[in-house]
């Protein structure tokens, strides 16, 4: 039997092969159509998706900016009826205060009647704190010094010598140990010396005059050094946003901690010392040229500005941070002295006066019964003696009458018989 031509076996093969690749082309068609109408679909979701999601960022959008406006709205009521409520407090407070001292300075007058009239004794009027205070009360551990009160104490307060002496040695120790440790608080009105901090007040006023106006310079220059330099420090505390007693003492320790970091750099770089004997003491050193030029000068005039600039902007954050709680968040009043403050006005009568009130009440209401009495009985003797004339007068008449004489017996002789009997 004859075998088939190669070329025929080969053509039947090419044939079968194109068949089958037909079969996968029309397969391969078939799937992409299927992944184009997939893709259809996803493009139509993601489009619906993306849509959706958009509107819901639209509306979460909106509610957030109305939630703010809102919450907005609402911190600005609670501060409107905070204001409010505030004001009614103080008057309330005020109108109950002075209905409280009326009626104190009824039971003072009173007291002083009691002791001059009843008793005859001298009245010395007592001196009460509360008689001088008008609204609400501050506790005393929150009430602070201004700036400006510190100032003028610190201004014009002339210290002794040997006060003097013995603070400078004080603050040289403390420049010491501020440079040794730095995390111990002290309290900065104990801390600093009045000496101290005059000089660096009036440092800041001589050298900071380009924070005022020339027309108040003009109208400073007549008046005394004093008082010039306090109403300096007040335009300087003004611009710098010091206001506390607080702030006042943080303006000096930075001053002062500004001059020692600078003090100390400049000493590492003009004594180059060898490493093993600034390992042994660099403390005394450093420490004992501190105190040389310390004592000499706190800081230089013509770092001041520098320094000013330095204070700014480091407490400005603190102090924007500080100015914004104050006006958002409601402070919570201190009513932890209220209590005594009105027990006070109360027991403005103490309980010893109190008790000879209820003594003195007790005499007098006796010797009042007994004065009572005694009227009673002055008016029973005055009708007594009404009774008395009237009937000498009736006897007079009787006995002088004309009809006596026509009497054979008359009443004179009978009288006169019954008086010579007894």
């Amino acid at each position: 039997m004859a075998s088939p031509p190669y070329s025929s076996v080969k053509g039947h093969g090419i044939k079968k092969r194109d068949e089958e690749n037909t079969i996968t082309k029309a397969q391969q068609k078939r799937k992409l159509n299927r992944l184009h109408d997939v893709l259809n679909s996803l493009k139509q979701k993601l489009a619906k998706q993306i849509k959706q999601y958009q509107e819901e960022n639209q509306a979460l959008a909106d509610d957030y900016k109305r939630i703010v406006e809102l919450c907005k709205d609402v911190q600005r009521k609670m501060r409107h009826f905070s204001i409010i409520d505030k004001k009614k407090f103080e008057d309330i407070w005020i109108m109950n205060e002075e209905e409280m001292k009326e009626m104190m300075r009824k039971a003072l007058k009173t007291d002083k009647i009691i002791h001059e009239q009843q008793l005859g004794l001298p009245w010395v009027k007592p001196d009460y704190w509360f008689l001088d205070n008008v609204g609400p009360i501050v506790p005393q551990s929150r009430k602070k010094k201004t700036a400006s009160e510190v100032a003028e104490e610190v201004m014009l307060l002339a210290v002794d010598k040997h006060i003097q002496i013995k603070e400078d040695k004080e603050f040289k120790e403390s420049v010491c140990m501020d440079s040794g440790s730095t995390d111990t608080k002290i309290d900065p009105s104990q801390q600093f010396s009045p000496k101290t901090v005059k000089q660096i007040l009036e440092i800041l006023c001589d050298e900071s005059g380009f924070l005022m106006e020339d027309k108040l310079l003009k109208l400073l220059s007549p008046l005394e050094k004093d008082e010039r330099s306090l109403l300096k420090l007040d335009s300087v505390f003004q611009a710098l946003g010091i206001e506390s007693e607080d702030d006042l003492y943080k303006l000096v320790d930075f001053f002062l901690k500004y001059k020692t970091q600078h003090l100390s750099s400049e000493l590492e770089k003009d004594y180059e010392i060898d490493e093993t004997e600034l390992a042994e003491e660099p403390e005394e050193i450093l420490c004992a040229q501190l105190q040389k030029i310390i004592s000499s000068e706190l800081i230089h005039p013509n770092d001041v500005l520098h320094a000013l600039r330095a204070f700014v902007f480091e407490y400005k954050k603190p102090r924007e941070k500080t100015l914004q709680t104050k006006h958002t968040l409601l402070e919570e009043r201190d009513n932890s002295e209220d209590a005594a403050y009105w027990d006070a006005m109360v027991k403005v009568i103490p309980e010893s006066k109190l008790k000879l009130w209820n003594a003195l009440e007790e005499a007098l209401e006796k010797y009042y019964n007994v004065l009572t009495q005694r009227s009673k009985l002055l008016k029973d003797t005055a009708s007594l003696r009404q009774q008395n004339s009237e009937l000498r007068v009736l006897m007079h008449q009787y006995l002088n009458s004309k009809v006596n004489t026509e009497l054979q017996v008359p009443p004179s002789q009978v009288l006169q018989l019954d008086f010579y009997q007894a």
